[in-house]
């Protein structure tokens, strides 16, 4: 027996006949082509109504040596007079991401743009409107690492993403370019400002130093002079004038009462040691720690620029808008439509079958 003998299976009563539904999709093809281009039109106006959004993006990495070298021509001097200074470019670089990822500074940043509170002001008249505004801001800014901690052998160094979303490109792009920029001057202030607190803490650090060391060489300097005008009453005592060296005779004399020197050589002594009105001419430590002090003083830390973060990818003026694009929405607003109208028909005359 061949296969075209065999006997069909009998048709059960609930069985669907897929050849029927399409009989009947195929008499209402007008309608069913209709709805289709309908919900496509409707697709196609919504992408024109909606509003559209933008996102400019930038990347950027730790600056290079090179490009701090004018920082460091600063740095090294101060470390010289003993500055604690540690920081560096990957200090700076997160010092950098941290002021960026700041949503209150951001949030300042807008309300001190002249631009950006320009546009601000015309689209929204009242302060909860403009308030709002700058929420929705605030929120359209992202900073996002690159970092990947698991596949660290793979990547050379740590970049992080900057992106800013608008419903126009050239308003995406202006904004994070013109705050980059301010984050990039604040930051700079801000080293600077630490570089000169860093050099003031040192100062008043070696300024109280010398001090402590003047009070404790003039301390000495009082003992010696008590100690000598009582080994000059004891010279006095014994009769001795002269230096006993002077006469060949070997004495042991008494470390704190040098009497071997003579009421003379006491005398001439004692004058000496009163004449020292400043202690710093016989101590070697204590001069140097006034060169040193001076020269901490008289260095002027100025106020240059440098890069606290380098671009890999400055911010992009965006050529596509986010979201699918227009001819995606218009297919699938259609392949809905058919869909629906094709529920809709076959829910209609299953209706009537029953009736």
């Amino acid at each position: 027996m061949s296969l075209s003998e065999l006997p069909l299976p009998a048709r059960q009563e609930n069985d669907i006949d897929l050849t029927v539904i399409v009989e009947r999709l195929l008499a209402v093809k007008k309608q069913l082509t209709a709805a289709t281009l309908g919900c496509a039109l409707f697709g196609l106006m919504l992408t024109f109504i909606l509003p559209q959004k933008w996102t400019s993006r930038a990347e950027i990495i730790p600056p290079d040596q090179v490009q701090l070298a004018q920082l460091r021509n600063i740095i090294t001097p101060i470390q010289a007079m003993n500055v604690d200074i540690k920081e560096t470019r990957n200090d700076i670089f997160m010092l950098y991401v941290k002021e960026l990822s700041s949503r209150s500074q951001f949030e300042n940043w807008l309300l001190s743009s002249p631009q950006v509170l320009e546009k601000l002001t015309t689209d929204n008249r009242d302060a909860e409107g403009m308030h709002q505004a700058i929420v929705a801001m605030a929120d359209a800014f992202k900073v996002t690492s690159a970092f990947d901690s698991k596949h660290v052998d793979d990547q050379p160094f740590k970049s992080w993403t900057l992106s800013f979303t608008d419903r126009q490109p050239e308003q995406a792009q202006r904004v994070l370019k013109e705050y980059t920029r301010f984050i990039s001057a604040k930051v700079q202030e801000d080293v600077i400002a630490l570089l000169k607190s860093k050099q003031q803490a040192r100062i008043g650090y070696e300024k109280e130093k010398l001090s402590q060391t003047r009070e404790a060489l003039n301390s000495v300097r009082d003992a010696k002079i008590q100690q000598l005008k009582y080994a000059l009453q004891i010279a006095t005592a014994a009769g001795i004038k002269k230096p006993i060296y002077s006469e060949g005779q070997v004495v042991n004399d008494d470390p704190d009462f040098a009497v071997s020197l003579g009421t003379d050589g006491l005398r001439a002594k004692l004058e000496v040691e009163k004449s020292l009105s400043d202690v710093s001419s016989i101590s070697a430590d204590l001069r140097n720690r006034e060169i040193q002090l001076k020269k901490l003083s008289d260095f002027h830390i100025p106020q240059i620029e440098f890069p606290p973060a380098q671009f890999l990818l400055s911010p992009t003026l965006p050529v596509k808008h986010d979201g699918p694009g227009r001819l995606v929405v218009v297919l699938l607003s259609g392949c809905i439509g058919l869909m629906l109208a094709c529920g809709y028909f076959l829910l209609h005359q299953a209706m009537a079958d029953r009736h």
